[in-house]
């Protein structure tokens, strides 16, 4: 008898918990739709499509809808079109699969490296690609790289530095020193703006 109710026990708990994720699902997702009809400025009709489209795209990676739709109004906040907006999102996801990171936190360190390097939608791909190759060949991470170069991509950009060159950088002073990814972009972020500044004289004296 106490087989046969911890057994019931354990299903009737499962219906629950399954129900109760059912639930928080499409709380996020309700959530996710009025985010993008703000980004949008659709009608209700126009973004549940888009909607639609998002969580079929996340089937298609291996995305939730949510993670998806989320990235999605990161990209189209920032003026990206719905063709532009749906590129982006499949390299968010890439990379957060690749370096096991959150979407939201891939979508953030492709904007930096973006901006910071004034890249082109349909060259985005090719940040992925070289953080991948990066990770490969020494001992960081893709998600380490990615956070340490969304912090000072701008600042290297400004000092002559190139992308190839400011991977190696990081990739080299984390490994060797094992400190995290954060603070080795954050130290190189001061050593670019000291170098500005020493470019317009300042800072500098006698020795």
């Amino acid at each position: 008898n106490f087989t046969t109710f911890l057994g019931a026990g354990t299903i009737i708990m499962y219906g629950i918990n399954s129900i109760r994720q059912m639930v928080s699902t499409v709380s996020e997702l309700d959530k996710s739709l009025v985010n993008l009809q703000m980004a949008t400025g659709g009608t209700t009709e126009e973004t549940q499509k888009l909607l639609n489209t998002y969580i079929d795209l996340g089937q298609e990676l291996g995305a939730t809808g949510t993670e998806v739709a989320n990235a999605a109004d990161v990209w189209l906040r920032q003026g990206k079109t719905i063709a532009e907006t749906n590129e982006l999102i499949t390299n968010s996801v890439i990379l957060s699969k690749i370096g096991q990171i959150e979407t939201a936190d891939a979508t953030q360190y492709l904007t930096s490296a973006m901006k910071g390097y004034k890249v082109e939608v349909s060259d985005v791909l090719n940040i992925v690609d070289k953080l991948s190759a990066v990770d490969i060949n020494s001992a960081t991470s893709v998600s380490g790289l990615a956070e340490a170069m969304s912090r000072t991509a701008t600042s290297a950009n400004m000092a002559g530095i190139e992308m190839d060159k400011l991977l190696g950088y990081l990739a080299l002073v984390g490994e060797t020193t094992q400190k995290s990814m954060d603070s080795v972009g954050e130290s190189f972020k001061t050593i670019f703006a000291r170098m500005g500044n020493v470019k317009l004289g300042q800072f500098v004296d006698e020795d």
